[in-house]
């Protein structure tokens, strides 16, 4: 039973690049909706969001959020938001280097799609490029400089 919920979550959480045009968008204006509740909407310039709900797993947020704080400059501030409904964040580990957005009202909850773990969204032109979802035997292959990459490639071809 566990395999099986563990598949559809992947199913659910796919790489918008994997689904359907309309699969990509609903979720595009799902996460925007979510966004406009704390008075911002999904970049036009690359941008990576980070989000977690409150019942993560805490190996899966700590290892991931160290991870990130480690590959994290003051210069990716501007690109770079984790949206936390976990109260216990280190907001430490991030001064200058990300915006960070405490989720309350359970925003992340009403989302019309699921949030397991670590969720990372990868955005462009103002919609969802990628939907990366973090756990305790991933994170390490997934917060690295390739993440990182595409958001600093767009500074550098400014």
């Amino acid at each position: 039973m566990k395999i099986i919920i563990f598949i559809t979550m992947i199913l659910l959480l796919s790489n918008c690049s994997f689904s359907t045009n309309s699969e990509c968008k609903a979720k595009t204006k799902g996460f925007e909706t979510m966004l406009n509740t704390f008075g911002t909407s999904i970049r036009k310039d690359n941008h990576i969001y980070v989000v977690f709900p409150i019942a993560s797993c805490g190996g899966c947020a700590s290892g991931t959020l160290i991870s990130l704080s480690k590959l994290l400059t003051v210069n990716d501030k501007a690109d770079v938001t984790i949206i936390s409904q976990n109260k216990s964040l280190n907001e430490s580990l991030f001064i200058n280097k990300a915006t960070i957005i405490h989720d309350s009202i359970g925003s992340i909850n009403r989302l019309p799609f699921l949030i397991t773990n670590i969720t990372i969204f990868k955005t462009n032109d103002s919609e969802i490029i990628e939907i990366i979802t973090t756990n305790t035997q991933n994170y390490n292959q997934v917060i690295n400089l390739e993440l990182l990459s595409s958001i600093r490639k767009s500074k550098d071809s400014n």
